[in-house]
């Protein structure tokens, strides 16, 4: 999930204040010929007041079971041929659990251009001409994640018996059993991308 936050784009976000750097023009023109301390000031200001909650609880059990054994060849008399075989057996899992990931950009590099002048000054003016751009971003994310997973994974191919027969012929062949898990968990990863 990839938040943007900028002059535009940051409307709604929770707790999100945007004000944007805008352009601004002073100007101190025909000062008198013993004009002193005339002073032309521009201050922009942009600031960013973010934060993110993210609170996540995840349960999972899965249970899984391939059997192709438990196979039996009991009380048979004159049997030719006979015997037991299983097919393989295999059990597969996967699980993915991803929450409170958080990719947040923030732009603060859109403005214009800030012009302070001061002309025709008398011969013993002192003036000044000051532009400040200040840019704040105040960003928290808050993550909290309980995992709990159970994984069961069974394959059985054997358990397979011949008794108690009469002139019967045959062997037992059991398939293969194969049992595979794989678990990934990815929780509470943050990205923050500021560009001022």
């Amino acid at each position: 999930m990839k938040k943007l936050i900028g002059a535009a784009m940051g409307v709604g976000l929770l707790l999100a204040t945007v004000v944007p750097t805008f352009a601004a023009d002073c100007t101190v023109t025909n000062t008198g010929p013993f004009s002193d301390k005339n002073t032309c000031k521009v201050r922009n200001n942009k600031t960013v007041n973010y934060a993110q909650f993210n609170n996540a609880k995840v349960t999972k059990t899965q249970v899984g079971v391939s059997n192709s054994g438990l196979n039996s060849q009991l009380l048979n008399t004159n049997v030719s041929g006979g015997g037991i075989t299983s097919d393989d057996a295999e059990s597969k899992m996967k699980s993915l659990t991803d929450v409170n990931s958080t990719d947040l950009a923030v732009d603060q590099s859109a403005g214009g251009t800030s012009n302070g002048t001061i002309t025709n000054t008398g011969p013993f003016s002192s003036n000044t001409v000051k532009i400040t751009a200040n840019k704040t971003a105040d960003i928290a994310v808050f993550n909290n994640a309980n995992v709990t997973e159970t994984l069961v994974s069974v394959a059985n191919s054997g358990g397979n018996s011949t008794s108690l027969n009469t002139n019967a012929s045959g062997e037992i062949d059991a398939g293969k059993a194969t049992s595979k898990v794989k678990s990934e968990t990815y929780v509470n990863y943050t990205t923050v991308n500021i560009t001022q």
